[in-house]
């Protein structure tokens, strides 16, 4: 798996959907795993997620970049994030109902 040993489980949803998903045998996180089918070209199309660039925040490891694939799609969607924060403090306000 991109240059990587995995171990590829088999995943049967509640609804008896069945899945897979990509483990490094190295580190133990996610490398990928299949999306939910989508609909393109009239077709129902396969769609894989690609797990990459951890990094650890707060004793956590986050994957930073997402790569999402669509099977016939020319391009991939790839998503980077900047910044997480693990707990913040937010304040109690912001979960204040709306004043009318």
């Amino acid at each position: 798996m991109e240059g990587h040993d995995a171990y590829k489980l088999k995943l049967t949803m509640k609804g008896g959907q069945v899945r897979h998903l990509w483990v490094d045998r190295q580190i133990f996180l996610e490398v990928k795993i299949e999306g939910l089918p989508r609909r393109m070209d009239g077709k129902m199309r396969p769609v894989e997620i690609y797990y990459r660039d951890y990094k650890p925040v707060n004793g956590l490891m986050v994957p930073y970049v997402l790569e999402t694939t669509v099977q016939g799609a020319k391009q991939s969607h790839k998503m980077t994030i900047e910044s997480v924060k693990v707990n913040p403090k937010l304040e109690d306000s912001i979960f204040a109902k709306p004043k009318p």
